[in-house]
C-alpha cells in the first residue's frame, strides 16, 4: 500500500512538473537567455524549451526513481517490463514542452526561421539521456548538478567556439545538427544504466524509501 501511495504521488509530482513547464513554452515561446560572454563571439541562445528539457531531464529522475526503484527492486520476469516502459517514458517526457513550443510558434507564424524539428528534438533527447545517465550513476545531487555543469559547459563552448565541430555534436541555437552516433550512444547508455541500477538511486535510498 505504501508503494503504491509513493508511485502515484510520484506519478502526479511528474505530470505537474511537465505540465508546468509546458504551459510556459506555449504562453511565452520567446522567452530564455542569450549568451554573450566574449565579445566578437556569435551569441548562444538558450530558449525556454531547451531550458525546460534540461530541468525536467533532472528533477523527473529525482522525483520518480525513488518509489519506482522499490517497485522494480523485487521485480522479476515480465513485471520489469511496465517499469522498463517508465524509463522509457521519463526520457521522453522532457521533449514534450519543445512541442508546444513549436505548436505555437507554427501557428503564430514565427517558425519561418527555424530548422526541422528533429533535430533540435534529438538534442534535448541527449540532454534527457546523459541526465538519466549521471544522476543513477552519481545519485541526485552530484548527478543532477553534473548535468548543470555539463550543460553550462556546453552552451559556453559553444559561444565561444560558435564555428567549431561543436556546433555538429549537440545542436545550437545557430545550426540545429545533433550527431546521430551521440544520440544513439547515449540513449542505449541511460537503457544500460537503468537496467543495470534496477531503475534506482542506490541501495541506501532504496533502504531510505523502503522505511518511510
Amino acid at each position: 500500500m505504501m508503494r503504491t501511495l509513493l508511485v502515484a504521488r510520484s506519478f502526479g509530482i511528474t505530470l505537474v512538473l511537465t505540465a508546468a513547464a509546458t504551459a510556459y513554452c506555449a504562453l511565452w515561446p520567446g522567452s530564455g537567455v542569450v549568451v554573450e560572454i566574449w565579445f566578437g563571439h556569435p551569441p548562444r541562445g538558450a530558449n525556454s524549451y531547451e531550458l525546460a528539457a534540461v530541468l525536467l531531464s533532472i528533477a523527473l529522475p529525482l522525483v520518480s526513481l525513488n518509489s519506482l526503484g522499490l517497485a522494480e527492486h523485487d521485480a522479476i520476469g515480465e513485471a520489469r517490463v511496465p517499469l522498463l516502459a517508465h524509463s522509457v517514458v521519463l526520457l521522453v517526457l522532457p521533449l514534450v514542452p519543445f512541442v508546444a513550443f513549436y505548436a505555437r510558434v507554427r501557428l503564430d507564424g514565427s517558425a519561418t526561421d527555424l530548422p526541422h524539428p528533429a533535430g533540435m528534438l534529438a538534442t534535448l533527447l541527449v540532454y534527457s539521456a546523459v541526465a538519466a545517465i549521471l544522476i543513477r550513476l552519481l545519485g541526485p545531487l552530484f548527478g543532477g548538478a553534473a548535468v548543470l555543469v555539463l550543460y553550462v559547459g556546453v552552451v559556453l563552448a559553444q559561444h565561444y567556439f560558435g564555428s567549431s565541430w561543436l556546433g555538429g555534436v549537440v545542436s545550437t541555437s545557430l545550426d540545429w545538427q545533433t550527431n546521430p552516433a551521440l544520440l544513439l550512444v547515449v540513449m542505449v547508455g541511460a537503457l544500460t544504466v537503468n537496467a543495470r541500477t534496477r531503475g534506482t538511486l542506490g541501495r541506501r535510498l532504496l533502504i531510505h524509501a523502503g522505511n518511510r
